[in-house]
């Protein structure tokens, strides 16, 4: 969904009124609850050249100054940047409103073209398992300072059409002792599955969640929008059977996964004997 606004040749100032009126205060520190802007589809005309320079945040408990990342605007437009952390939708598992977990800063800055910003997230609160990571996610959203199509409005005179639009990255929390080197690797290595009718469940034994990159389920390609929901930690997440899945007695299941640097694991196979199930039900 786009969160169009349509403004006339003053308005960069009422905007920007806008979206300072919802700050509040939490633990000595600026939150923002932004609820009249929606999370955005970003933009592909306006999000062209800006990028977080990773796709994901490792934060460990015992990073007492917190952790950065850099958002790079290599477009020719200047944005109004403003960024929060929030948790994953239970049912969508995309971004939701602002959280009081973390803190961003800067909150909001100015993001001139061909230039970089650093975002700094310190956790200010809430209460996380210890025995398993948690996620959230960063978010920027990034309105345009300049340009826009410009059309007639209702009443004839000139108005600028500008598009809300957002950059999300995964911030994933981990206890103390969970930090090391590989760990969603060796997840995603650990990952047993099953076959029960249509469906097929990949169970996760590790206290860290599995990202996947790509899934195959006996040939037939599982769509990348079903990829979004995240195979829980000491949890069980479904996949449908793609169209083109073969039934044999031996289905092949084959996926990789995404590494803490953003880099694809090698693939993962493995074989799931149907007729095993069909034993154990008869």
């Amino acid at each position: 969904m786009k969160d169009i606004l349509i403004m006339n040749e003053n308005s960069r100032s009422t905007l920007i009124q806008r979206i300072m009126r919802p700050l509040v205060l939490f633990g000595g520190g600026l939150l923002f609850l932004l609820s009249a802007f929606p999370y955005a589809e970003a933009a592909k005309n306006e999000l062209q050249g800006t990028f977080f320079v990773s796709t994901r945040l490792i934060y460990p408990e015992d990073a007492q100054q917190g952790k950065s990342i850099v958002l790079n605007n290599n477009s020719d437009k200047d944005f109004l940047l403003q960024a929060y952390v929030s948790q994953p939708d239970t049912v969508t598992s995309l971004p939701t409103l602002p959280g009081k977990e973390f803190l961003v800063t800067p909150p909001l800055v100015h993001l001139p073209a061909h230039q970089t910003q650093t975002l700094r997230l310190l956790r200010i609160g809430g209460d996380f398992p210890t025995d398993r990571e948690s996620v959230f996610f960063l978010t920027a959203r990034l309105i345009p300072n300049e340009g826009g199509e410009r059309e007639k409005n209702a009443s004839g005179s000139p108005s600028v059409v500008k598009y809300l639009t957002a950059l999300s990255v995964k911030v994933f929390w981990r206890p103390q002792g969970l930090d090391k080197p590989n760990a969603v690797e060796e997840a995603a290595g650990k990952l047993t599955a099953k076959i029960m009718g249509d469906v097929l469940s990949l169970k996760n034994p590790t206290p860290y969640y599995v990202t996947l990159r790509t899934l195959s389920i006996g040939g037939g390609d599982v769509p990348t929008s079903e990829l979004v929901h995240l195979i829980p930690p000491f949890g069980i997440q479904n996949y449908r059977l793609p169209t083109g899945t073969k039934r044999t007695a031996v289905i092949p299941v084959v996926w990789t996964a995404i590494k803490e640097n953003g880099f694809d694991t090698a693939p993962y196979l493995s074989p799931v004997d149907t007729r095993e199930i069909v034993a154990e039900h008869k």
